[in-house]
Order: C-alpha cells, then sequence, then structure tokens
C-alpha cells in the first residue's frame, strides 16, 4: 500500500496576539528632574481631583470644570484633557460613595481609616512618620489618563519601545515630557514590544490600542497600572479552556484587570436585637479591620476596574485529609 504523501503546513508569522488586558510596573525615572516633575504633576492632578470632587457635589458639570480658561487648568497648571480625566477621577470616586449608600460629603482622600487614625492623635515617632507619608501620598500620589483611538493608545501617558525596552512618556502638560522605564515582570511584555509586520510597518499591537494608565505612589516610589479597553466578554469568551470566573462590574468601568480573591477580616461586633414579632435577631459588624489589598477583587473594584477572578469549587485541603484518613 502506498503511503500517502505527508503534508506539511506553512507557517505563519500571523499569529493571533493572547489577549493582554493590563499590567503592573514599577516606573524608574534615568532622570532626576523627569522624577520631581513626574511628582509635581501628580501632586497638583491630585487636588485637582479633590477640587473636581467638591465641585460635582455643587451640581457644576464636566464641561464647566475641563474648560481651558477654568480653574482645573489654571490653578492646577493641567492640559486639558489632564483636566477632564481628574472630573472624570472626581465623578469615579463620587459614584463609587453612592453605590456603597456612603455619604459622599464624607469622603477621605486618601483612605477613611488612616484618617481617622490621624485624628485620634495616639501615635508618635517612626509610627507616625510613616503613617503621615502613607497619608500624603495616597491624598497626592495619583495620575490617571484614559485610552483613546485616535490618539494613538494613550495622549498623556504614552508607551514607547526604545532599543528593546518599554518607556511611558509623561506629557507635564507645559510642552514638555518626562522619560521613566517601564520595570515588569509581566508574562506578557512581550505582546508590549514585539512589532507584527502585518499590522503595519513597526506598529505594535497593543501600544497602538486604547489603554488606560494609573500612576500612583507607594514608598517613595512610582507603579503605573496600564488597563486595555477589551469588553469583558470578549475577553472572557476567548479563553482556551472555559472555567469559573468570578466577576465584579463597578458602576462605569475603566479598565479590566485579572485578580486574587480579597480575603478580609471584620470587627467581631454582634448586636442583639428584636423584630416586631418579638423573635431575635444579630446583626454581625461589617467594617472590615483593613484596606483591601491591592491586586485583589475588591481593590479593583474600589479603583474602578472590572475585576475577574479565577475559582475553584473544591475547597478541600488534601495534604491534611489524606494523612487523616490513613490513620482511621
Amino acid at each position: 500500500m502506498k503511503a500517502k504523501p505527508k503534508v506539511t503546513r506553512k507557517r505563519t508569522s500571523q499569529k493571533r496576539a493572547k489577549t493582554f488586558t493590563g499590567a503592573h510596573a514599577l516606573l524608574l525615572f534615568p532622570s532626576g528632574e523627569d522624577h520631581k516633575a513626574t511628582l509635581d504633576l501628580m501632586r497638583r492632578f491630585s487636588a485637582a481631583v479633590r477640587y473636581a470632587y467638591n465641585r460635582l457635589l455643587e451640581g457644576q458639570t464636566r464641561e464647566n470644570l475641563k474648560r481651558q480658561d477654568g480653574p482645573l487648568c489654571f490653578f492646577s497648571r493641567l492640559n486639558t484633557r489632564h483636566a477632564d480625566d481628574a472630573v472624570l477621577k472626581a465623578q469615579a470616586v463620587l459614584d463609587s460613595a453612592r453605590e456603597r449608600g456612603e455619604d459622599p460629603r464624607k469622603v477621605a482622600f486618601g483612605g477613611r481609616k488612616l484618617f481617622e487614625t490621624l485624628k485620634r492623635g495616639h501615635l508618635s515617632g517612626k509610627p507616625l512618620k510613616e503613617l503621615k507619608r502613607e497619608w500624603r501620598e495616597k491624598r497626592q500620589g495619583t495620575l490617571y489618563s484614559r485610552g483613546d483611538k485616535t490618539k494613538g493608545g494613550n495622549l498623556n501617558l504614552r508607551l514607547l519601545v526604545k532599543e528593546g525596552a518599554l518607556w511611558l512618556r509623561i506629557n507635564l502638560g507645559n510642552g514638555s515630557y518626562a522619560h521613566a522605564l517601564v520595570k515588569t515582570s509581566h508574562p506578557n511584555l512581550n505582546a508590549l514590544l514585539k512589532v507584527f509586520p502585518w499590522r503595519g510597518s513597526n506598529q505594535r499591537v497593543y501600544a497602538s490600542l486604547p489603554y488606560n494608565v494609573e500612576l500612583s505612589l507607594k514608598d517613595g516610589k512610582v507603579y503605573a497600572t496600564f488597563t486595555w479597553l477589551l469588553r469583558t466578554l470578549e475577553i472572557l469568551l476567548r479563553l482556551e479552556r472555559p472555567f469559573l470566573v468570578n466577576v465584579n462590574l463597578p458602576l462605569k468601568p475603566k479598565g479590566f484587570l485579572w485578580t486574587r480573591q480579597s480575603v478580609r477580616a471584620y470587627e467581631g461586633v454582634v448586636i442583639p436585637g428584636e423584630d416586631p414579632m418579638g423573635r431575635p435577631f444579630y446583626w454581625f459588624a461589617s467594617r472590615p479591620l483593613k484596606e483591601a489589598e491591592e491586586g485583589t477583587d475588591r481593590w479593583a473594584v474600589a479603583q474602578g476596574f472590572v475585576s475577574a477572578t479565577p475559582l475553584r469549587l473544591d475547597l478541600t485541603d488534601e495534604t491534611r485529609l489524606q494523612p487523616t484518613l490513613a490513620h482511621d
């Protein structure tokens, strides 16, 4: 019997890129001046968010606040797009407070728990110094820039590739730019560096799609969170194998993040009561003892991101079960 000829398929470089939804990174500034200028911009942007928040509570509109001759551009020295993003950030905080049933007038920028701790005045020395630094960084260390397909992905915080390395170009709003090296161990980093010829000369597939960028300050270091504007269902349906996923959606999502489950400790207070029929009931206090940890589902939703957490149904601890069964 004559053997059939072996069919060989021609490989093509036009492979479909894996879905890239987001990444966390540390920013390294080769120039001290660029680092200083970025921190100053973050401080001015954070102040603009607080100002915009109070004006939104008074009923002012986004269109009025973001004007070039408005207070955000004039006093905070922001360009109109930075000013608009500050208003959007303030609106997200306002929507989140209302969604959780909290009084919007009592929102504490920097964190309610940190504010209450500082207010008690029971700390001193190094613990007080560290707490004040954390409060200051959370209150003054924010910069957000939304993605825009018509602006090459992101206008104010743009990813660039130089000599095989990933950089972030930061628009300082005065006609000048700061540059920082993006340091991340994300497994899909190569997707940002790789050139896909069929999409055009030197065009990088994810650096040209719209993506949001948020800078934050922690322990004196600047971190960046990048999220690509892909639809949640589209991301989940692209998975090679379906699995159980817990998805949480804020009121107005600004991006998508894969997260881990948040495990939090709550106040152990039980308040007894009695319903109108005379039957006893018990209220369990729901105030958490700590803020949600970064990278968890609760943290992501509080920051305005859609969170997706892979789950499993079987919680059995096999390492403890097997020795126990062996002794029976």
